[in-house]
């Protein structure tokens, strides 16, 4: 246990060095901010769980959509939102479509993963 807080305090402090604020939004409350990995920890190598590339700086609001699969994002960092997420509740979770992220991973591999198995498509 210890392990793996030495292993994710490292992980949230670089991804503060980079931006401390949501890279989607701008809210910059620390507290409410999350290191979100791209691909998950639990399927993650220990290489990417520690590669900032493989993280997002996210409040929390848009960790929760991005972890469960109903935004993602493209190469270029502009934001996809799940077909299968209510559009009425876009406005309530300040979510939209010209939305896009400050920083873009440059590990774009790392997304194309979460687009391909984690984004929740009519398909799956």
């Amino acid at each position: 246990m210890a392990s793996f807080r030495k292993t994710q305090g490292r992980f949230r402090r670089e991804l503060l060095k980079r931006c401390a604020c949501c890279e989607l939004c701008g809210m910059a409350v620390e507290p409410l901010l999350v290191a979100s990995h791209i691909i998950p920890w639990s399927v993650a190598d220990e290489h990417q769980r520690q590669d900032p590339d493989n993280g997002l700086l996210l409040c929390v609001t848009h960790d929760a959509l991005f972890d469960k699969g109903f935004i993602t994002f493209e190469d270029d960092g502009r934001i996809l939102i799940s077909e299968m997420f209510p559009r009425q509740e876009w406005q309530r979770l300040s979510i939209d479509e010209t939305m896009h992220l400050s920083h873009i991973p440059r590990n774009k591999a790392y997304m194309r993963l979460h687009r391909a198995n984690i984004f929740k498509t009519s398909s799956r």
